[in-house]
């Protein structure tokens, strides 16, 4: 499979690649990261091993209302929570966004933490 695809989006060298709760490699490229952290999302611009521990050790998955094909994981940090957005095929998985949220989106649960919830 094409690097490239795999790493989200953008062009450059791999920046974070982590195997997610589900044992799926997930990467993201240096540029999509900055992207993602300094244009769309700036308060997770210094989250990235946040980023990494929600995806190997979040609080809750779900499958997006919107589409199959994107999984949320997230993790309380504080008051919030972060999601991570990601795609999987063929074993591998990227990013596709990042951002703090109050609340957790509507979708299907397919993994909880338990005692959550």
């Amino acid at each position: 499979m094409n690097e490239r695809r795999i790493s989200s989006a953008g062009t450059g060298s791999r920046y974070l690649s982590v195997t997610c709760h589900f044992g799926k490699l997930i990467q993201i490229s240096r540029t999509y990261w900055h992207i993602i952290s300094v244009i769309k999302h700036p308060s997770i611009s210094a989250k990235q091993r946040e980023v990494q521990e929600t995806l190997q050790r979040p609080d809750e998955i779900r499958r997006s209302a919107k589409g199959n094909k994107a999984f949320l994981y997230y993790k309380r940090y504080g008051t919030r929570y972060l999601c991570v957005i990601a795609r999987h095929q063929n074993g591998k998985g990227f990013i596709i966004t990042a951002y703090l949220t109050k609340k957790i989106k509507e979708g299907t649960v397919l993994w909880q933490k338990k005692g959550e919830k």
